[in-house]
């Protein structure tokens, strides 16, 4: 009974890999791109050049706007876990 269940585990990592993998690619990209244009290297407009104005600049708002987005991506997380959560208990007891 142990084997049986031990092959259903690795049936469903198999199963939800292609889906981690994608969406650790898309978090991967933006927050990559995301880097780049911070430290120059994909400006909009004008050539890429690395610099750390925009941090030097930021000073004591960097500390605080970095706290502010944890505290929003924490939030906002734990509300789709929840609401997640919520319709995959109402699906299975359906």
């Amino acid at each position: 009974m142990t084997a049986r269940t031990h092959s259903w585990s690795w049936r469903g990592i198999v199963a939800v890999a292609p889906t981690v993998v994608a969406v650790l690619f898309v978090i991967c990209v933006g927050l990559g791109g995301t880097l780049l244009q911070s430290v120059g290297l994909m400006p909009l407009v004008g050539t890429p050049r690395l610099s750390f104005a925009g941090y030097r600049h930021a000073g004591d708002e960097l500390l605080t706007a970095t706290g502010l987005s944890l505290l929003i991506a924490s939030a906002s997380t734990l509300v789709a876990a929840l609401v997640g959560l919520a319709a995959a208990l109402t699906l299975v007891s359906s």
